[in-house]
């Protein structure tokens, strides 16, 4: 159970989706593995959810395949039979929470209020579903309810889209967020492939707030004269190198990379690792830096971009 669950935290994103008619999980599957996003949590709100995700767990294997709007004990029977290795409910219920457990399946049920929350520890549960997140009230209602339950951790769904999915995650205990925007039902039925693509890819650029930061040469103290005079602008020397204006860095001798490196900002450095990891891109451990407390401030990639090595850098949200 915890090695699933520590993938949905890698994940990030969980989309939510019906499905009418069970083979466009074909298409679905396809997608999402194509941009490496792996998981989808189907839901029980049609008849096609066991035939979907019995397609899925066959069809995509190395896909994490989860069963939605749970209400009980026999509908998640029928969930795990079909494959389902996870089960989300919207509200509360014992029976159908115990079940699971004792099938070694995770479990995350929906949680509105304190008196969910600690119904949900005394169940045994260390992550629940918080929903409908947005409209009770997002974050601020979410740090007013689980003060009391430190170590809970959370699924947010119910209002989130590219617009808040950064923000959302950037709560300390926000294991992931879900819903059901990053799907579209009419690109689904069409079988819009690379509608479908588009949508996911703009979602996973949003949630890691991926973007050029700067363009770092090596033994770069003859092109920060000359850039200074181009720009009119003084070059803020460092230790090691200096900045003329905001997206070029002069370092002094020879950094990685042949001519010198591209920095990739990113909002969310885990995430961003274990999402190009995804794509083949790894990460040279030797490089990767941390603060006191720990979290990644920046990593290299292995990888060589026209003579210049990449390398991501974590930036403040907002």
């Amino acid at each position: 159970m915890d090695k699933i669950l520590e993938k949905i935290r890698e994940y990030g994103v969980m989309p939510l989706v019906t499905l009418d008619d069970p083979q466009d999980a074909y298409v679905l599957g396809r997608a999402l593995t194509d941009c490496s996003l792996p998981i989808v949590e189907i839901t029980f709100r049609s008849g096609a959810a066991e035939e979907a995700i019995r397609i899925l767990r066959s069809t995509y294997p190395d896909m994490l395949v989860g069963a939605g709007t749970v209400l009980d004990a026999d509908t998640a029977e029928r969930a795990i039979k079909a494959g389902a290795q996870f089960v989300l409910a919207p509200g509360m219920n014992p029976g159908m929470i115990e079940f699971c457990l004792a099938e070694g399946i995770p479990v995350f049920p929906g949680c509105m209020t304190p008196t969910d929350l600690g119904l949900a520890q005394n169940l045994g549960l260390k992550v629940v579903k918080i929903f409908p997140f947005m409209q009770m009230g997002g974050i601020p209602m979410l740090k007013a309810i689980s003060a009391p339950y430190g170590k809970m951790e959370f699924l947010a769904t119910g209002g989130i889209n590219d617009e808040n999915l950064a923000s959302t995650l950037a709560f300390p205990r926000m294991a992931a967020c879900g819903g059901s925007w990053l799907i579209k039902k009419e690109k689904l039925r069409k079988g819009d492939l690379e509608g479908l693509k588009s949508d996911i890819n703009r979602t996973l650029t949003a949630m890691l707030g991926l973007r050029f930061a700067h363009l770092g040469i090596n033994h770069g103290m003859e092109a920060a004269k000359k850039l200074e005079q181009i720009l009119n602008v003084q070059t803020l020397w460092g230790q090691a190198s200096g900045f003329i204006g905001d997206y070029v860095e002069a370092v002094k001798t020879a950094g990685q990379g042949k001519n010198g490196h591209i920095a990739v900002g990113t909002s969310d450095i885990g995430r961003a690792i274990f999402y190009l990891q995804r794509k083949g891109f790894g990460i040279q451990a030797e490089s990767v830096k941390k603060n006191e407390a720990g979290h990644i401030l920046a990593a290299y990639l292995k990888v060589d971009a026209g003579g210049f090595a990449v390398h991501l850098l974590q930036e403040t949200l907002g």
